[in-house]
């Protein structure tokens, strides 16, 4: 049986580690939390085949959303993906497509994900996004 000295030691191992790496706890939660799931290169150019989760989920978001009103659609979809942001005009011209995308049942992760992971490779970015663009409208 463990005694109470026992149960705070991997906590004081933690706490060494962080003062090893020069970080506090709250530091290294922040650290962690901006992990990038896809590793993009600076000189990377889009290619949806690259991923092979891609068209998949582009197909699916475009079924999911073709019985909805146009209005708006592609910029909804595409800022939701890349800031999960949405501007009030859309939401109040596009409500039903607002609450869809909202609600988490789309297969939007993979690449809201990819879009966190090119956050600083514009070139990658803008050609993704013009390929979704073109693919949602």
């Amino acid at each position: 049986m463990l005694s109470l000295r026992d149960k705070r030691r991997p906590f004081i191992i933690m706490r060494r580690s962080f003062v090893s790496l020069g970080l506090n706890p709250v530091d290294k939660l922040n650290t962690m939390l901006r992990y990038q799931k896809y590793l993009v290169k600076d000189n990377d150019q889009f290619d949806p085949d690259f991923f092979s989760f891609f068209m998949d989920d582009t197909k699916m978001i475009r079924e999911q959303t073709d019985h909805v009103l146009p209005t708006f659609r592609t910029e909804i979809i595409l800022s939701f993906l890349k800031n999960h942001s949405l501007q009030p005009e859309w939401v109040n011209a596009n409500p039903e497509l607002t609450k869809l995308i909202t609600s988490g049942s789309l297969a939007t992760g993979n690449i809201s994900l990819l879009f966190d992971s090119c956050r600083d490779k514009p070139v990658f970015r803008e050609q993704m996004e013009s390929f979704l663009r073109q693919e949602f409208s």
